[in-house]
């Protein structure tokens, strides 16, 4: 908790809203050269960015609804758990998929942006939101606690390192904003360094052998791994949905735009076949 005068406010609860803001910030400026400036995508990323984070705080309250009563402001700085905020994420990522298809949005950008805002969120969640203690390790950047003697993984210093790798992956890409390649390259890393800084973790609530953020994780690494054939399987049904060339995405238009680029090449006249006739030709 931080306090500040007579107004105590929970860290924690700062740390993300803070990092949400920079990833959305971030995720707006992947898009930027995007026409309207990404602003369809920005707006589906919004809402299930909201979605998410009201999901999130309201699972402890439906866990236990005694925190409503006396006073139901109090369940707002009840912070949910891991597995709160998976539950969270699966909503707003449902929401983000449902928006983008009624909305005619492309998946290759929607993923781009998503992946930015992603990294972002981590690097500044990771050094805002306070020390994460995981388990004891012996190497010698571990934390200590009230035993000198005893080090833990700081959880949170790995979580903002591989945010800011993954910044770093897509500031030196040069793909064009909105096509997808930044999103392919970003979303497996990004689940497989989730799973690897989970490991360092302590976890409680297991299923199946592995806790509930570590299989976030997974999915994040096999579903990026299958993400371009994604884009193709998205832009057929928003074809059948009516949206053929809404945002610049369809395979039939980008076919169509290379097909007219040759045809207007082979159509310009060399300089040499110039028509010098006229009332204004050079004279001999």
């Amino acid at each position: 908790m931080l306090q500040l005068g007579p107004v105590v406010l929970n860290r924690q609860l700062l740390a993300v809203v803070a990092a949400l803001a920079a990833g959305y910030a971030a995720a707006r400026a992947a898009i930027r050269r995007l026409p309207e400036r990404g602003a369809p995508v920005a707006n589906v990323l919004l809402d299930g960015l909201l979605i998410g984070f009201l999901v999130w705080k309201a699972m402890p309250a439906v866990r236990d609804p005694s925190l409503l009563w006396p006073d139901p402001l109090k369940a707002l700085m009840v912070s949910g758990g891991a597995a709160d905020a998976g539950i969270g994420l699966v909503a707003g990522l449902i929401a983000v998929l449902a928006g983008g298809l009624l909305r005619g949005v492309a998946l290759r950008a929607i993923a781009d942006a998503a992946a930015v805002g992603a990294a972002a969120f981590l690097a500044v969640n990771g050094l805002a939101g306070g020390w994460k203690y995981g388990m004891a390790t012996g190497l010698p950047w571990g934390v200590t606690l009230s035993d000198p003697a005893l080090r833990y993984h700081p959880v949170n210093l790995y979580e903002a390192l591989l945010g800011l790798i993954l910044l770093a992956a897509a500031a030196s890409g040069r793909a064009p904003a909105g096509d997808g390649r930044t999103g392919a390259r970003l979303v497996p890393l990004l689940g497989a360094g989730l799973l690897a800084v989970s490991l360092t973790d302590r976890h409680g609530l297991t299923w199946w052998l592995l806790a509930p953020d570590q299989w976030l994780a997974a999915v994040l690494a096999v579903a990026g791994l299958f993400l371009p054939r994604l884009y193709i399987l998205w832009e057929a049904v928003q074809e059948r949905r009516g949206f053929p060339l809404a945002k610049g995405d369809s395979k039939e238009k980008r076919r169509q735009e290379k097909k007219n680029k040759r045809q207007t090449r082979q159509a310009e006249p060399s300089g040499s076949d110039k028509w010098t006739g006229g009332p204004n030709r050079p004279a001999e």
